[in-house]
């Protein structure tokens, strides 16, 4: 009794094994041509691209939806380093503004204080005029009342 229900168990088993359909196997339960022998020309994986299973099917969208999305970030990268590199440049390019204002107005300073000092030079040699002239003014009274006097 025994063994009737171990043949019995293992005719189930063998069947389910027997008809069951692995990849790779095409509609018909057969393996693709050239299958036996090793070939597999033309794709990647158990079964032919035509053969494969919705699951499979599911799997490559999934793959292409990533791949997608990691070269929308790639993107994404590459766009925030160009804005990146374009607020340095514009920072570079204030800064260089501000370097040229500054030298600018530096340069405006010096100007000023040259002609203050040139102004001053000037008021100067005018007041030794004014006093040479007063001097000299002075001294030709002298030589007047000198002169009536003798």
């Amino acid at each position: 009794m025994i063994w009737c229900f171990v043949v019995s168990l293992s005719v189930v088993f063998s069947n389910s094994v027997v008809l069951a359909k692995g990849k790779g196997k095409g509609m018909n339960g057969e393996a693709p041509s050239g299958w036996s022998k090793g070939e597999k020309k033309g794709w990647q994986g158990d079964a032919p691209p035509g053969l494969s299973t919705e699951s499979e099917g599911k799997e490559q969208e999934q793959k292409q939806k990533r791949e997608r999305e990691r070269e929308r970030g790639r993107e994404g990268e590459l766009e925030k380093e160009k804005k990146e590199r374009e607020a340095e440049k514009e920072r570079r390019r204030q800064e260089k503004e501000w370097e040229k204002e500054k030298r600018k107005t530096e340069t405006e300073r010096e100007k000023e204080k040259r002609q203050a000092l040139e102004q001053e030079k000037e008021k100067q040699k005018a007041e030794i005029e004014k006093a040479k002239a007063e001097q000299e003014k002075e001294k030709a009274k002298w030589e007047k009342e000198r002169n009536k006097k003798e």
